[in-house]
């Protein structure tokens, strides 16, 4: 009886050691898989960003001081080149398939690609400044016309030039647009990284 006696705490002992191996075993794999997906939300989030930035930039012209944009990023950076604003993330992990350049969102002019270096991937986004914004001026006319009066809806196009400035070569966190001045068809927005 002895001998059964001391069998089973060496069968703790032996369960304890082969559950301790298997989580050291196991943590690089799950916590990989947790800066993976880490990587990938703050990818979508930034997308969404991008897109709601691209949404509310004529308000920020039109508007002046009493609307901005402003997202910041806290795994990745964001830079400023003359065309417009860039997000990059590089990850040890899958985050993407190596591909170049490609239009995601033709309406608010988002691009994406990701590139592969050694064990690691570069996801990057890029947003174009919008060139100018369409201001719809609505309203109906009648003209009168051989065969009688004609109701016609009319949508004349105006023009408001919106140019950004930005400190080229910059990277940062925070990203801030700002309506700078306001001259009589040219709207000057500055962009901010910190």
């Amino acid at each position: 009886m002895k001998t059964k006696a001391s069998t089973v705490p060496l069968v703790y002992v032996l369960v304890f050691a082969v559950a301790t191996v298997g989580a050291f075993i196991g943590f690089p794999w799950a916590y990989k898989q947790y800066e993976i997906s880490l990587d990938t939300s703050e990818i979508s989030v930034i997308k969404n960003e991008f897109i709601d930035c691209s949404k509310r930039i004529f308000e920020v012209a039109r508007v002046g001081s009493s609307q901005k944009c402003v997202f910041s990023v806290e795994r990745g950076d964001l830079f400023v080149r003359r065309e417009g604003i860039y997000y990059r993330i590089i990850s040890e992990g899958d985050i993407c398939d190596e591909h170049e350049w490609v239009l995601i969102d033709k309406k608010y002019q988002l691009w994406q690609r990701c590139l592969k270096n050694e064990s690691l991937k570069i996801y990057e986004l890029r947003w174009f400044y919008p060139k100018n914004d369409t201001i719809v001026l609505e309203g109906s006319v009648i003209v009168n016309l051989p065969s009688g009066q004609k109701k016609f809806e009319l949508s004349s196009k105006g023009y408001l030039n919106v140019e950004f400035e930005s400190p080229e070569g910059i990277k940062g966190k925070t990203l801030e647009i700002v309506r700078k001045k306001l001259e009589e068809d040219k709207a000057v927005l500055f962009v901010r990284i910190y």
